[in-house]
């Protein structure tokens, strides 16, 4: 059979599907395989993973050297064959898992997988890790699926192997005869403890979990904590024998010293750190004292309570001293051979010496153990409070040998809790004197405080809201809502600040404002909230009214705004119709002017024309140069109207303003003197050339009307630049300008005027003196042009005008200059008579 040239090398598994007769197959031979098919199987045969591929609808099951080793049996009887048969035994849970990847095109991974593997013995329980990838055939649709993976039954096997030795360790250790436990960190945290050990404290169970500081606080004082800060530190076991130790038992809570041997050994961990402390206990109580009483071994016992890190002693049947170890020796300054005899008694504060002696007395009587606390001067003067547990001591036949005891140094221990409750005191004097209900929370938000506020406002039993329970104390619509913002805080530790109803002690609801905020320690940790609740009712209220007043007000100003738009209304119509009177008188005094230079012409054409007289050229003239007038005025109109007619043309400014210069001369008289300032390289720009003159003269007529006849007219060019600030001001288009400004030395405009000046119809001038129209004529044609006008003035020092134009960028050269308006080609030697009956 032909042999497929894309299977190279992939061991046994590789020269298998080789060497398969694949012509009964669905696949068909491997020449015809798809890419995807192909290309996956490359991967899979020369791969170290165990991975096979499951290809087409069937799953039809081609796999690696690796995954044969995993058949149990079933290779090479697999190979080729639907998944269905030659996955039957785990098809139950891998069917589900195939199909779900083929439907969605999404791969699926799963870790620690079990599996139900038939082997030739049968079957046996596997654990696997693996993956399954779908392969896209040439039509985008999964054609079939690779997978590999791992088999973690061993790891699985041993956990759960380690799990029962671990049960089994705890339960011997549970069963164990002595008293025994480990105590984890350094702060000593109890984690594993026996029924043995449990008896050995008084079964006090709660101490699981806590640090032995905590958990038998009495032990602080006698040593044993610092014991096992050492151990912890040094690594170093320590063993002790027959050490006395006072734990208190039971449910009375009475104070019983016993006498115990124990090993602190120390459990390092990975990396040789000690992590753990394995404690180790004998309760010798009953034995040494046997000891003591049966053999009177002194020795032995001076040995034993030189030893201990407490105050030992011991009294006969009549109460006085026999014995005092070590540490009571060194407090009171007594030396050994002096200690029989010794009278304690010299060593009580006087205050305290009734006290203890009835307590003893009663002690000695009875037969029975007492505790007791009181001042004992120390050997350098000083007094100390002691902390007092004896008990009485029996011989073998019962009868009463006297009593033994320990004390412990408790003064620092009492000032420290004197210390704790003169500043609780303080702080529940100043919560108190305080206005505000405050309260105050444990780091997961227990509420465990209230102050005297809260219960006088809420009128509620102490310690009733304790807990959660303070949440029903808000209004029902507003307990998810503060419940909700409170978990918020505490999962953030964000400040708490919300508004919400609190039920008053009238049973009423009054608005209330909740603030609290975290205490953190050194390292950042959350370690309390403290919280105000302040009676905002009044304020609510007022926010309230003042929300309605300002609607009220609101109102009043929409009516006031009517009532002014309306009259402004008013008053614009009526500075509309003033403006068109004036524009009315100016036009009628024009157009007037006008008729009668036609009318007189017509006239006095009529009159020759009726003597036959056909020299009338000059009347004709007359009264085509009135029309002309009367049309030049029209176009100013409509210049204003902004519907004039435009012929934009490429502009040199340079040379139309030198053009203008004989005329601007002639128009604006001899006291007038002309100056231009002409930019070189100056741009060129689009315009209409006979508008842009008539809006440079009529800024120039009006720079004369302002110099009262006299002054200085300079016109300069310039290329300027827009930036876009300036352009969003005046809404115009950022970029290149052609400037050209018009300035001159008159009167100026006052701040009001220049405001105005471009207004229609807006002028200055007395009535018949013009129609306001010049620079609105001037505004408009530069606006429609595409450009800017601005004017600068001051009073008394003069007026600039500036027009901006849009930047040409057009090539060529700019069209031949026009004849300046009213431009008149004068013959040498001739004098020109104008009549005008205008001032």
């Amino acid at each position: 059979m032909p042999q497929s040239t894309f299977l190279a090398g992939g061991g046994e598994a590789g020269a298998l599907i080789r060497s398969f007769d694949w012509h009964a197959s669905p696949l068909g031979t491997p020449d015809g395989w798809p890419e995807a098919l192909r290309t996956a199987l490359t991967v899979c045969l020369n791969s170290a993973i165990p991975s096979a591929v499951y290809w087409g609808p069937e799953f039809h099951t081609l796999y690696n050297d690796a995954w044969a080793q995993r058949e149990a049996g079933q290779h090479p009887w697999s190979m080729g064959r639907p998944a269905r048969e030659s996955r039957r035994d785990i098809w139950h849970t891998l069917g589900p898992q195939l199909r779900s990847v083929v439907e969605t095109g999404r791969g699926l991974s799963t870790t620690d997988q079990k599996l139900e593997i038939r082997t030739p013995d049968g079957h046996r329980d596997s654990w696997w890790s693996y993956t399954v990838i779908p392969l896209f055939n040439a039509e985008g649709q999964v054609g079939g699926l690779l997978t590999q993976g791992f088999e973690t039954t061993a790891q699985i096997l041993a956990r759960q192997m380690l799990d029962h030795q671990t049960a089994r360790l705890r339960d011997m250790f549970r069963q164990a005869p002595g008293a025994v436990a480990i105590l984890h960190g350094p702060d000593h945290v109890y984690e594993i403890a026996n029924e043995a050990y449990f008896e050995l404290v008084g079964q006090r169970r709660d101490i699981m979990g806590k640090p032995l500081a905590e958990a038998l606080p009495e032990v602080v004082a006698q040593g044993f904590v610092d014991l096992l800060h050492t151990v912890y530190e040094s690594g170093e076991p320590f063993v002790g024998k027959g050490v006395p130790i006072s734990l208190t038992r039971g449910a009375t809570g009475e104070a019983e010293m016993r006498m115990v041997d124990f090993i602190y050994q120390p459990i390092r961990d990975a990396d040789g750190k000690v992590s753990d402390i394995f404690v180790e206990a004998t309760d010798v109580t009953d034995r040494m004292l046997g000891d003591l009483a049966l053999r009177e071994s002194e020795e032995r016992f001076r040995l034993v309570s030189d030893s201990a890190p407490v105050m030992l002693w011991m009294g006969d049947a009549q109460g006085k001293c026999l014995y005092l170890n070590r540490a009571q020796r060194e407090f009171w300054g007594v030396a050994e051979e002096a200690v029989t005899g010794f009278n304690w008694n010299t060593t009580v504060h006087p205050d305290d010496m009734e006290t203890l002696a009835a307590l003893f007395i009663k002690g000695m009587a009875e037969q029975q153990g007492f505790g007791a606390e009181a001042r004992y001067q120390r050997s350098d003067g000083v007094w100390r409070m002691l902390r007092t547990t004896a008990r009485p001591r029996f011989g073998p036949e019962g009868e009463f040998l006297g009593m033994i005891g320990v004390n412990v140094d408790v003064t620092d221990m009492i000032e420290a809790e004197q210390a704790l409750a003169e500043s609780e005191a303080r702080f529940r004097g100043i919560t108190n004197s305080i206005e505000q209900m405050i309260w105050s929370t444990r780091p997961d938000g227990f509420h465990d405080y209230f102050n005297d506020r809260w219960y006088e406002y809420t009128g509620v039993p102490y310690g009733s809201t304790d807990g959660e329970a303070w949440n029903g104390m808000f209004h029902p619509d507003d307990q998810d809502r503060a419940w909700g913002v409170w978990r918020h805080s505490l999962d953030t530790g964000a400040p708490y600040h919300i508004e919400y109803r609190l039920r008053h002690r009238s049973g009423d609801y009054r608005w209330v404002l909740g603030r609290a905020h975290a205490v953190r320690d050194e390292a950042g940790r959350i370690i309390r909230w403290f919280g105000t609740c302040t009676d905002i009712q009044e304020l609510v209220e007022a926010r309230d009214v003042l929300a309605r007043y300002r609607e009220e007000l609101e109102a009043a100003v929409e009516e006031r705004t009517a009532k002014l738009l309306e009259a402004e209304s008013r008053l614009r119509q009526s500075q509309k119709m003033e403006a068109i009177g004036q524009l009315t008188g100016g036009i009628a005094h024009d157009f007037n002017n006008m008729l009668a230079v036609i009318i007189g012409g017509l006239n006095l054409l009529q009159r020759r024309l009726a003597r036959g007289d056909t020299n009338v050229s000059r009347y004709v003239e007359g009264a085509l140069e009135g029309a002309r007038r009367a049309a030049s005025l029209t176009s100013r109109l409509l210049a204003f109207s902004r519907q004039q007619q435009l012929a934009p043309e490429q502009i040199d400014a340079n040379r139309l303003v030198h053009g203008m210069t004989d005329l601007l001369a002639r128009t604006l008289g001899e006291p007038v003197k002309v100056e231009t300032v002409l930019s070189a390289g100056l741009w060129r720009t689009m315009a209409d050339s006979n508008q842009l003159e008539s809006a440079i003269l009529n800024l120039a007529v009006n720079a004369r009307d302002a110099m009262a006849n006299d002054g200085k007219l300079t016109i300069e060019t310039a290329n300027a630049h827009i930036d876009d600030a300036y352009a969003s001001e005046y809404a115009i288009t950022p970029g290149q300008y052609v400037l050209i400004a018009v300035t001159d030395t008159g009167s100026g405009m006052t701040p009001e005027v220049m405001a105005k000046a471009f207004d229609p119809f807006f002028t200055t001038k007395e009535v018949g003196k013009g129609t306001g129209l010049g620079l609105s004529q001037v505004f408009g044609f530069i606006r429609q042009s595409g450009g800017h006008v601005k004017i600068y003035s001051e009073v008394d020092v003069g007026t600039t005008v500036k027009i901006y134009l849009p930047r040409s960028y057009g090539e060529g050269e700019p069209a031949e200059k026009r004849p300046a308006l009213g431009d008149v080609s004068a013959g040498i030697g001739e004098v020109v008579l104008v009549v005008e009956d205008e001032e």
